[in-house]
């Protein structure tokens, strides 16, 4: 079963990249990884499409619906209906909880993905349809957000739906000791000065979303933005050539 996980996978390795410093910090840095990517898709038999994403100890799945015709109380729409949830497991992190209702942070996380989302779905292709995105961390060990517009970009293109661009999404972090980590964990995070997620339509050069926490000042932003929209971008030649790889298996006799 592992063979055939691995054989089915896509492995990418982030990078690490110092920022310029002076040679006494420079000297007493030390590379750190977040680990590598696992991602495949037609993860969930019964959706349109689906996706796995796996880094270090972050794990989730998506799950792709439609387009399917909206109902009388959505009305007619000249544009498509996007829909995300995102929800975590009662097991996704150290303190177990249940809740029957979205959480306020999973509420933030389903809009953020929306908004995302709703930048590389061709969704004026879709009147009167609804497409509906449902993510479910498993586990939660850092870079959650970034994880979850990437499995959920190529969710959405395993079902086929038009696309201007794959959406791809990384999380570079500087620690106190100047180093920039892209897809930091949890337990690097602890160090961090701060971090921002980008998220980026790569082949048309365009940034759809950014986000800033910690303290950072300009010339930190700018460096942790620029490194995280060139991993972007070598992300994003990783995940289509997988999507287009099981496509082709799909369509296989």
């Amino acid at each position: 079963a592992e063979e055939e996980k691995k054989k089915g996978s896509t492995s990418m390795e982030p990078t690490t990249t110092f920022v310029p410093v002076d040679v006494a910090q420079e000297k007493s840095s030390k590379p750190a990884q977040g680990g590598k990517i696992f991602l495949e898709t037609g993860a969930v038999r019964k959706a349109q499409g689906s996706a796995f994403w796996e880094l270090g100890t972050t794990r989730l799945v998506v799950a792709c619906y439609g387009p399917m015709p909206t109902t009388r109380r959505q009305g007619f729409t000249e544009r498509g209906i996007l829909e995300c949830e995102v929800k975590f497991a009662p097991f996704a992190r150290n303190k177990r909880e249940l809740s029957s209702h979205l959480t306020e942070e999973e509420q933030r996380l389903s809009a953020t993905l929306t908004s995302c989302l709703a930048c590389c779905v061709c969704l004026e292709h879709y009147p009167k349809s609804l497409i509906q995105i449902f993510v479910t961390v498993l586990e939660d060990g850092g870079s959650c957000l970034a994880g979850m517009i990437n499995a959920a970009s190529s969710a959405v293109a395993d079902a086929g739906i038009e696309m201007y661009d794959l959406e791809t999404a990384t999380t570079a972090m500087l620690s106190k000791d100047n180093v920039v980590t892209q897809f930091p964990q949890a337990s690097a995070l602890k160090d961090a000065v701060g971090y921002v997620t980008v998220a980026t339509l790569a082949s048309l050069g365009e940034i759809t979303h950014l986000d800033m926490c910690g303290t950072l000042d300009t010339d930190a932003v700018q460096t942790l933005t620029t490194a995280a929209y060139e991993h972007c971008g070598k992300l994003r030649a990783v995940v289509s050539a997988k999507v287009a790889s099981n496509d082709e298996e799909d369509k296989a006799p």
